[in-house]
């Protein structure tokens, strides 16, 4: 099912640890229900939903199907816009940064690190060892629209890999070695993300000014300010399959 949505500190890299470096099985991945976008407040692993506000991480059992249940609830940073789960990992996007919480005790999170950048819009989406982060600023000065890989092989000290320039970047996804952007106005990006430190352009549909996106088993689903598209992506590139006439 696809769901569109939505301790003494080392700091190395801007990016501050909040315990020793830790190992993570893959159990969380395999077990999940749903796939979030990158915009989402809320993510389904195994057989629990985690939901955020601006302050607060809500758990839910989900193991009773129709009659989910809060387990608990903690506060875990501030100006939280985003989450995204990734094996037992939750990277929380806020506006100051990248919060990582381990969830490998899926109702007892516990603080992994925080990696602080400027102000802004920040969606963040996994794999592989890399977070995908883009920065949105409220006007559009360059320094301010980036978006920015970091190696998390170990989540308690990530290092910042490359910064790359954008315009006015949303939500975006992964999957392979296809990168997907929403640079707003500027079209919907796709990268080749073979090499994190190089990442090439492979094609831009200017006319999508995408939202949010959800790649998935060479199908893509994109929220966009004149409705949702369903693309096949092959190698060949992006072919617009459908499309639900509806705004944000």
């Amino acid at each position: 099912m696809i769901l569109l949505a939505l301790a003494t500190a080392a700091v190395v890299n801007g990016c501050a640890s909040a315990s020793a470096p830790m190992a993570h099985s893959k159990s969380g991945a395999g077990g999940a229900a749903g796939q979030a976008g990158s915009m989402a407040r809320f993510t389904i692993n195994g057989n629990h939903m985690y939901a955020v506000s601006d302050t607060t991480l809500f758990i839910f059992d989900l193991k009773k199907g129709d009659q989910p249940s809060l387990v608990s609830k903690m506060s875990v940073g501030r100006d939280i816009e985003t989450i995204f789960s990734y094996e037992d990992l939750l990277f929380f996007g806020t506006r100051g940064g990248m919060i990582i919480y381990d969830i490998a005790r899926r109702e007892q999170p516990l603080l992994v690190s925080t990696c602080r950048h400027i102000y802004s819009e920040d969606p963040v989406v996994v794999q592989d060892g890399y977070a995908y982060v883009t920065l949105r600023s409220r006007n559009e000065r360059q320094e301010n629209n980036v978006l920015q890989v970091y190696d998390i092989k170990d989540p308690s000290a990530p290092i910042l890999v490359k910064t790359y320039q954008m315009k006015n970047p949303w939500g975006l996804g992964i999957d392979g070695d296809k990168l997907f952007v929403c640079d707003g106005k500027y079209g919907l990006k796709v990268y080749d993300a073979g090499d994190v430190k190089d990442l090439k352009l492979l094609e831009t549909l200017e006319e999508i000014n995408g939202y949010d996106v959800i790649p998935r088993r060479r199908s893509l689903i994109v929220s966009a300010r004149d409705g949702i598209y369903q693309f096949d992506c092959n190698e060949a590139g992006l072919r617009k399959l459908s499309r639900i006439p509806v705004g944000y």
